[in-house]
C-alpha cells in the first residue's frame, strides 16, 4: 500500500513538468547529464549503476551521483539538483517523495539493445556537424547543442593524429525531432554556417570521394531526410505489439495462428524467419492492448508460440511514433529494385532471342552463308626432317574430307 503511494506521488510529479518554466543553462546541463547517466546508451554498459539500480528497486541516492566527476563539475547541491530535474519535459527520470533519490521511469523501460526500431532511428537521429573552432573543448559543444534547444544523448568529438580537435563531431540527438531541426535550419557558431547532414550521408559521401572529406553535395539529401520525417503524428495508436524470445524457426504463419483467434485481423507482421523479436500491426486503432489480454487470458497469463514463451507488450508514446516514420519510409522503397536494374543492364534493345553464332558476327562477316561457317577447321602435322640437325620443322597441312 506504501508503494502505491510513492508511485502516485511520482506521477503528479511527471503532470506537473509539462507546464514547469524553462530551465536555466545550468539546470539544463545538470537535466542532460543526470539523463545521460540513466539514458539508453549509457546505462546499458555502465556496471556501478546498474548494481546500484537492483538495490533499491532502481532508486539511486542523488548523494551517490554526485561523487561522479562531471556532476561534481555542475552541481553537489541536492536540492539544486532535484529543483532541476523537475523542470525536464521528456518524463525520462521519477523523483522520490522524500527527494533525496531518483530512478528512471517505469514507464520507459530501457529498450533492447537488439530492437531493430531502436538502431534505425539511433540511426536517423545522429547527425555529423562539422564547422566549430579548434579551441572549442566538449563542453563547450554541449553548451552549444543546448543552446539550440536540443538535448544530445552522446557526442564524439573528431580528433587529428595529434589528438586536437579538427571541429567536426558525430552527435545523437534525443528525438528525431530535434534532428529534424538541425537539418533544416541553418545554425551558426559565431558568423561561421555550419554544414550538418546525417552520419550515414557523411560516410557514404566520404566513401563516394574516395576517403576525402565530403563535400557540400549532402544537403539536398539531408533536406530529404527531413522531408520524411514531415508527418510525425501515427497515423492510427495502440495498434502495435512488440514481442521478443521467439526461436530461430517462428515463422509468420506460426504468430499469426497464436494472435488471429481473437476476431481482430492482423495488417502486417515486421519479422523474418530466423530472427528471435519483431512487431504486429493490427488493422484496428487501439486493439493492440485487448489481443495481448485476450491471448494470455487463454493460456495461463502466457504466450507461447513453437514451444517458447515470448515477451509481448504494446508499444506507445516515441516508440510507437519512430516505428511509424520508419514504416512510412519502407513504404516509399521501390520493389523490385534489383529486377529492374537487371532488365536496364540488357541495353536498349532489352530482352532478345538468343542469335546464332553468324548472326554476332561484324557486317563483312555476316554475309558468310552457314555452310562455310561450319566447315570444319584445318588439321596441321609438324614433320620433322631426320636428316638434318638444327634446321626448322617443315609444316604440312592438310584438310580432312
Amino acid at each position: 500500500m506504501v508503494e502505491e503511494q510513492k508511485e502516485v506521488v511520482v506521477e503528479e510529479l511527471s503532470i506537473e513538468n509539462k507546464d514547469v518554466p524553462k530551465p536555466s543553462m545550468l539546470e539544463a546541463k545538470i537535466i542532460r547529464q543526470v539523463e545521460y547517466y540513466f539514458g539508453n546508451v549509457n546505462l546499458w554498459r555502465d556496471k556501478f549503476l546498474k548494481e546500484k539500480r537492483l538495490e533499491d528497486e532502481g532508486w539511486v541516492t542523488i548523494e551517490c551521483l554526485t561523487t561522479f566527476n562531471r556532476l561534481q563539475t555542475l552541481s553537489m547541491d541536492i536540492e539544486e539538483i532535484v529543483k532541476a530535474l523537475e523542470k525536464s519535459k521528456t518524463g525520462l527520470l521519477e523523483i522520490h517523495e522524500d527527494r533525496i533519490k531518483i530512478r528512471r521511469s517505469l514507464d520507459k523501460p530501457l529498450p533492447d539493445q537488439d530492437d531493430p526500431i531502436l538502431r534505425k532511428t539511433s540511426k536517423m537521429k545522429t547527425l555529423f556537424i562539422k564547422g566549430f573552432p579548434l579551441t572549442y573543448t566538449l563542453d563547450d559543444v554541449q553548451d552549444f547543442i543546448l543552446s539550440q534547444e536540443c538535448q544530445n544523448i552522446f557526442i564524439k568529438m573528431r580528433l587529428d593524429n595529434d589528438k586536437k580537435f579538427k571541429g567536426s563531431i558525430i552527435v545523437e540527438l534525443s528525438t528525431l525531432e530535434e534532428a529534424k531541426k538541425l537539418l533544416k535550419d541553418e545554425i551558426k557558431v559565431d558568423d561561421q554556417v555550419l554544414k550538418v547532414m546525417t552520419r550515414d550521408d557523411y560516410f557514404k559521401t566520404k566513401n563516394e570521394n574516395g576517403g576525402s572529406k565530403p563535400s557540400g553535395e549532402g544537403k539536398e539529401n539531408d533536406d530529404k531526410v527531413a522531408d520524411n520525417t514531415e508527418d510525425q503524428e501515427p497515423k492510427k495508436t495502440g495498434c502495435v505489439l512488440h514481442f521478443k524470445g521467439a526461436s530461430e524457426d517462428t515463422s509468420r504463419e506460426d504468430l499469426k495462428e497464436v494472435f488471429e483467434k481473437h476476431d481482430e485481423e492482423i495488417e502486417w507482421i515486421d519479422f523474418n524467419r530466423g530472427e528471435t523479436q519483431g512487431y504486429i500491426r493490427f488493422k484496428n486503432e487501439g486493439v493492440a492492448k485487448t489481443v495481448l489480454e485476450a491471448v494470455k487470458a487463454a493460456n495461463d497469463d502466457k504466450i507461447v508460440v513453437k514451444e517458447m514463451e515470448l515477451e509481448v507488450r504494446t508499444i506507445e508514446g516515441i516508440e510507437e511514433k519512430n516505428y511509424w516514420i520508419l514504416a512510412a519510409e519502407e513504404r516509399k522503397r521501390p520493389k523490385f529494385q534489383g529486377y529492374r536494374k537487371k532488365r536496364e543492364s540488357k541495353g536498349k534493345e532489352g530482352w532478345r532471342k538468343r542469335r546464332r553464332p553468324w548472326e554476332n558476327k561484324n557486317k563483312g562477316e555476316a554475309d558468310k552463308k552457314p555452310e562455310q561457317a561450319d566447315q570444319k577447321p584445318e588439321n596441321t602435322h609438324i614433320k620433322f626432317d631426320s636428316e638434318t640437325v638444327g634446321k626448322k620443322p617443315k609444316v604440312e597441312t592438310s584438310v580432312e574430307t
